[in-house]
């Protein structure tokens, strides 16, 4: 018997082609036992792979990925005094809104944001935990008296 779809030699009890992969069709009493096969014969097709036409219902993300040099540069933007920040905070933007950019640098973006505002959510929390905690105790007497002495015990012609 001959498979379908490559033409390659099956065994009668075999359930798909050794070949190809490709199911056994039984033939019915109308169907004669020596099939030509539907593919011409010098068609080489790999196993598991879609006929020509045809997209697989998986597929890889097309596109190169992201250099480790492209991360590299990326991550020290933002060190760039003045100038890096906000050229980083507006490439941010842009990536995360925008289209036309890969799905990786996207997520990466929108990660990016996230943590920015995360991280500028603590500090500013901790900053007034620390304010708070120093008026409290610069407002005692006692304290400021102390912070007194000691200045006046410190020598100026050092």
């Amino acid at each position: 018997m001959r498979c379908f779809n490559c033409g390659a030699e099956i065994e009668p009890n075999s359930v798909a082609c050794p070949r190809c992969g490709a199911g056994v069709r039984r033939p019915n009493a109308d169907m004669t036992a020596e099939q030509p096969p539907l593919r011409q014969s010098g068609y080489n097709m790999r196993p598991n792979q879609p006929p020509r036409g045809m997209t697989p219902l998986y597929s890889e993300p097309i596109g190169q990925p992201v250099s480790v040099l492209r991360w590299v540069g990326r991550m020290f933007l933002p060190w760039i005094p003045i100038v890096g920040g906000l050229v980083y905070f507006i490439m941010i933007i842009v990536w995360a809104c925008g289209d036309k950019f890969d799905e990786t640098s996207k997520n990466w973006a929108i990660a990016s944001i996230i943590m920015i505002a995360f991280n500028l959510l603590v500090t500013i929390v901790i900053f007034c935990i620390f304010y708070a905690v120093f008026m409290a105790l610069f407002n005692d007497a006692s304290v400021q008296r102390d912070l007194q002495m000691f200045f006046d015990s410190v020598p100026y012609n050092i």
